[in-house]
């Protein structure tokens, strides 16, 4: 049974007082903690770990999705998130679900930052277990999100806008881009949305789409991150675990989704460059990313000067030694 109470809150902004909706929602027997407020948004882990976002009056959830290998299987005991079976919650969220297609133990750790939430997902396999695919999902109501876009933003900067199709079209479910990237920024009006993605130690960037759920009988669009595109899939054995992570960003102004966009760039950049997904959690919830990522960029470019400078040194004594023996040959 689902319980949703909404309460008036007073917000103090700007030296300003205004009411503010801010939307909670508390399941049967489950207490919704822990809850982060960013401006007008609230970020909240609800049964099982389930995110929920909530703006104003208004709310959506997010959640992991898992298929089987080989096959694509979908469990509905254990392919999604919210079917998992939950055994304690404090800070860290776990439980266990057991699949047709294995038995693991998750966990859920909640690390918050200034501006951001990052969730910490672990699967500890109890069996040996292979997932063709697991993903990070946010279902966005049609009702509320018909005719909207959301942007793919790519790894090189670049993005590509999708829109939210208002008439369902049967039997056309993908909506696009249908293509790696470094994640997706969904706004919600001008200068107001929510950036996220997911991320692991693989410096491979995470495949972006969008599917119109109305297909299936559904009431939500599916923004979809999903973590091995192409053929890769994860391969556990019996006690092994895989940890994964997943990064959202409210945004309230235009300077936000700007420092957003660049921290979903930047994820992606450090993961290419070698550093471990833990490590880019850690500057991130220490709010230290943007300084790490300055003196890494400041020490490459020092490293290509000295590059471009030992060169030219290595020109110019190739010159020098090819004038000399044009001198001798002359002489």
């Amino acid at each position: 049974m689902l319980i949703v109470i909404i309460h008036r809150v007073v917000v103090v902004r700007r030296g300003c007082i205004s009411l503010s909706t801010l939307l909670f929602v508390i399941f049967a027997a489950t207490t919704v903690t822990p809850e982060y407020s960013y401006g007008e948004f609230s970020v909240s882990l609800a049964d099982k770990g389930v995110v929920v976002v909530g703006y104003l009056a208004f709310s959506f959830q997010g959640q992991i999705l898992t298929w089987g290998y080989p096959g694509w299987q979908w469990d509905p005991y254990c392919s999604q998130q919210s079917e998992w079976i939950m055994e304690t919650r404090n800070d860290v969220v776990t439980g266990r679900a057991n699949c047709s297609y294995g038995f693991f133990l998750w966990r859920i750790k909640a690390w918050p930052a200034s501006d951001c939430v990052i969730l910490e997902a672990t699967l500890e396999a109890q069996t040996d277990i292979a997932f063709d695919d697991i993903a990070w999902v946010l279902y966005l109501p049609s009702e509320r999100f018909a005719g909207y876009s959301a942007t793919a933003l790519r790894t090189d900067g670049t993005t590509q806008t999708v829109t939210f199709r208002v008439e369902q079209v049967p039997g056309q479910a993908g909506l696009g881009p249908g293509a790696t990237g470094a994640g997706w920024v969904v706004p919600f009006g001008e200068g107001v949305g929510v950036a996220t993605t997911i991320f692991t130690d693989a410096p491979t960037a995470p495949y972006l789409d969008i599917t119109d759920d109305r297909v299936w009988g559904g009431t939500t669009y599916s923004v979809r991150q999903i973590l091995f595109p192409g053929m890769d899939n994860l391969m556990l054995k019996a006690g092994s675990s895989f940890t994964f992570y997943v990064y959202m960003h409210p945004y309230n102004n235009l300077r936000e989704l700007e420092v957003a966009r660049q921290r979903l760039l930047s994820i992606f950049f450090l993961l290419g460059q070698g550093v471990k997904a833990s490590e880019i959690r850690d500057y991130i919830a220490s709010g230290r990313l943007e300084e790490f990522m300055s003196q890494l960029q400041a020490e490459q470019l020092k490293l290509r000067l000295t590059y471009v400078a030992a060169a030219a040194l290595v020109v110019s004594v190739a010159v020098a030694a090819t004038l000399r023996l044009r001198k001798k040959v002359r002489t």
